[in-house]
């Protein structure tokens, strides 16, 4: 089987079949071998794959309606090609067994193919590999029914964020102490390390950068370059704080905010130039009192040093309206050199029936792993 960074469902034959709850399982030993090696070459790519095998237990059930319905195809191909004399009405009874035979094959692999075995690691440092176990439910066709299990159980993201991003490049030092790092290597640790989370591809990883980078509050996330150009040492197309497209390749990189904020503001610095007696024409002071008949009997030049601002935003259009902030507001603010913007989002929620329990878990779980400063749910 082939190495690649996509994530793929490998369906074990009926001789590799799953006792459920047993470490001797012959699907989880030959599914060890598979992700250990490609033939006789080490796997590279091993989070990219979870398995599926049949229940030990259903086994011979789906052997009897295999063996019937190549019986019944027997048949009914002797009376096709004229080997088997039968009467039109044994023949048309002859396809009718065929197509129930084949009805029943459809249903027992469904009952039968059940098992998903999903490798991962706990634990980075330990060689010790492990593996879940889930029964897949319904009716839908098998790759189906293992990717909305897959999904449901987290063990396969569809949809990524930029502050879940940023947490993982900290937590396993996917910088590798750098200002910046490949997104290709950033897409190669997902693809190959069990102890992070299983990417369905490279578009979730592009999708989740994009997020990062547009967030009003990248710089707690990361910023986006199209290459790092060496002998200029600077970034190439750096973008941070506004939407930009996404290119996993061996140029682009993710940079480092800090990183980032520093070229952005040493590209801002105005050229230098003289400035006129009076105070007056391209200064970046407000002209108040009236020039030369100021308060202080000359040109009066006030400073405004500080900006505030409370705007209520809609909670069913927060990324639309916090993004606009970001480019009409507070990007401009952040642009000035030195400048130190803090940016406070307060949530209030009436719940007149309440909120369930799961609700309060994910929500207080959210806001505890986004660092709120205050947060809780109250009795009325």
């Amino acid at each position: 089987m082939v190495d690649e960074a996509n994530a793929r469902l490998v369906i074990l034959g009926p001789e590799h079949p799953h006792v459920a709850k047993a470490t001797n399982s012959p699907a989880l030993q030959f599914a060890s071998e598979m992700l250990e090696k490609r033939g006789e070459a080490p796997r590279l790519y091993r989070n990219m794959l979870v398995f599926l095998a049949a229940d030990a237990s259903r086994l011979s059930e789906l052997e009897d309606a295999v063996c019937q319905y190549l019986a019944w195809s027997a048949i009914v191909k002797e009376v096709d090609d004229e080997q088997l004399d039968l009467d039109a009405f044994s023949r048309g009874q002859a396809r009718t067994k065929k197509d129930s035979a084949s009805g029943t094959v459809d249903q027992r692999l469904r009952e039968t193919f059940i098992w998903l075995l999903t490798p991962h690691q706990d634990d980075p440092r330990s060689p010790q590999i492990d593996w879940s176990e889930s029964r897949l439910q319904g009716q839908d066709a098998l790759p189906e029914r293992a990717a909305k299990k897959l999904q449901n159980d987290a063990a396969l993201i569809v949809k990524y964020g930029g502050v879940l991003l940023r947490m993982e490049l900290d937590k396993h030092n996917l910088w590798r102490g750098g200002d910046h790092v490949s997104l290709q290597q950033v897409w190669q640790d997902f693809a190959q390390y069990l102890y992070l989370p299983r990417l369905a591809g490279s578009s979730v990883l592009a999708e989740a950068v994009q997020a990062g980078v547009q967030d009003v509050g990248w710089t707690e996330n990361f910023a986006y370059a199209d290459a790092w150009d060496e002998e200029k040492q600077r970034y190439r197309g750096l973008k941070a704080g506004e939407a930009t497209g996404v290119l996993i390749n061996p140029h682009s990189v993710l940079v480092q905010p800090e990183v980032a904020q520093r070229q952005m503001e040493a590209d801002r610095q105005p050229a230098s130039g003289p400035v006129g007696a009076g105070g007056s024409g391209d200064g970046d002071g407000v002209v108040v009192g009236g020039g030369e008949n100021g308060p202080d009997g000359g040109t009066g030049v006030a400073q405004l040093c500080r900006f505030h601002g409370t705007v209520q935003l809609d909670a069913l259009r927060l990324g639309r309206d916090a993004g606009q902030i970001g480019e009409e507001v507070v990007q401009h603010l952040t642009s000035l050199k030195d400048a130190k913007v803090t940016i406070t989002l307060e949530i209030q929620a009436e719940l007149p029936d309440g909120a369930p329990d799961d609700v309060v878990r994910i929500v207080t779980e959210n806001a505890r792993t986004l660092k709120f400063g205050n947060y809780g749910f109250e009795e009325e």
